[in-house]
């Protein structure tokens, strides 16, 4: 029976020990300068959980096939933030990098891009994952 007793103290303070720490919901975080390099970060969960209407943040990569019958990509970011403010940067045939880091996105990282003001063209995209994220759905 002190078997049992220990094993369920041991089960209950693992439990515990899993939730506990830090928890952030990263909403959006949008900078636009009247030039050179602007920026906007968020998590899709941070905007999920904002009891705003506005938000948004999201990458996405499409592709089209040409005339010649290649395939062309294009990578495009957005994030709104809770005053309507947009940013936006666009990447035609983005690096393999920035395709992959957005394929690895998941609904509690924390994504950040930045972009040329007046080209609006992509300059760099940062995923960040880390334990005190808030976990939406089972998602890691």
């Amino acid at each position: 029976m002190n078997v049992a007793k220990l094993a369920f103290a041991c089960i209950a303070l693992l439990s515990t020990a899993a939730v506990a720490g830090s928890k952030t919901n990263f909403e959006i975080y949008l900078s636009i300068p009247p030039s050179g390099t602007a920026v906007a970060a968020g998590s899709f969960v941070g905007v999920q959980n904002s009891s705003d209407t506005n938000s948004v943040i999201q990458c996405q990569i499409k592709v089209d096939l040409t005339a010649l019958g290649t395939a062309t990509q294009r990578l495009y970011c957005h994030a709104r933030d809770t005053s309507g403010n947009d940013g936006i940067c666009i990447l035609n045939n983005p690096p393999q990098a920035f395709v992959d880091l957005v394929y690895a996105l998941k609904d509690n990282d924390k994504l950040t891009f930045t972009w040329d003001v007046a080209t609006q063209q992509c300059k760099s995209l940062e995923l960040q994952r880390g334990s005190w994220q808030v976990r939406s759905n089972g998602a890691t």
